[in-house]
C-alpha cells in the first residue's frame, strides 16, 4: 500500500508510523518520498490504527494514535480523519 498523511499540526512532519490491523498484527511504514508512507501491514480487517510520531527540533518524541474504522484494505483514496493532532510547544520568554 501506498499511503499519505496530511495536514500534519506541530512540526508538520512525521518520524515515523506505525499501522497495525484489528488483530493486533503491526508493521512500521518506510517513509517514500515527503508525506508519502509504504509498507502496510497484509491482510483484512474492520479498522486500522495508525501511530503516528513525530520528533521535536530539540529531540523530544511525541506520539498519537488514529483509528481508522471501516473495511481493509482500503480503496484508492479513501480517507480517514484523525481525532487528535500535533501541538507544536509554546515557548515564552523571560526577562
Amino acid at each position: 500500500c501506498k499511503m499519505m498523511f496530511e495536514n500534519i499540526g506541530g512540526f508538520g512532519q512525521l518520524e515515523s508510523v506505525t499501522a497495525c490491523l484489528a488483530d493486533g498484527t503491526c508493521l512500521p511504514l518506510k517513509q517514500f518520498s515527503g508525506a508519502t508512507w509504504t509498507g502496510c501491514p497484509q491482510g483484512e480487517t474492520d479498522k486500522m490504527t495508525f501511530e503516528l510520531t513525530q520528533k521535536t527540533p530539540s529531540g523530544d518524541v511525541s506520539t498519537i494514535t488514529c483509528v481508522c474504522e471501516g473495511s481493509w484494505p482500503w480503496p484508492t483514496g479513501q480517507r480517514c480523519e484523525c481525532p487528535a493532532n500535533f501541538v507544536a510547544a509554546t515557548f515564552s520568554a523571560v526577562q
